[in-house]
This record gives C-alpha cells, structure tokens and sequence, in this order.
C-alpha cells in the first residue's frame, strides 16, 4: 500500500530515525518539503501500518499525520500476464 506521512519539519530528525528502525517492509518514494512541514510518500507492507502510525504519533507527540494514497501496489515482477 501506499501511504503519506505529514509532520512538522521539526520532528524530521525523529521520524527518519524511525523509518530507518521500520527499513523492512518500507519503501521510500518521495519526499516532499513546505515551510514549517515535511511529506513523505512510501510503499508500505500493510503488516506495517500500525507499527508506522504508533511511530509518528510518538515521535510527533500527536502532530503528525498518517493517510493511504493507494490500497494495492502491484509491483511488476509480480504482475501475471
């Protein structure tokens, strides 16, 4: 699945080091930087959601936010033709 983190810029430190913890499972995709927040879009095992969601909540002290962009991501090398 795909999902999108939201969090203030100066908790970035903090989630990173979180999602470096989470690497499993976790893909990266882009990263988005405003004035006072920070986006970060991942492919996301979905055995992970929870795990992910906890993180933020406590490294943001409740001022991050978590959304799914995409239930299913079908990576190519899986696809059947």
């Amino acid at each position: 699945m795909r999902v999108r983190l939201s969090y203030p810029a100066e908790c970035s430190r903090q989630v990173r080091a979180g999602l470096k913890k989470a690497a499993a499972g976790v893909k990266p995709e882009r990263e988005e930087k405003e004035e006072e927040s920070m986006s970060v879009v991942l492919l996301v095992d979905p055995g992970r959601y929870r795990e992910l969601d906890e993180m933020l909540r406590d490294e943001t002290k409740g001022r991050g936010k978590m959304e799914v962009v995409d239930l299913r991501e079908v990576v190519e090398s899986e696809q059947q033709l």
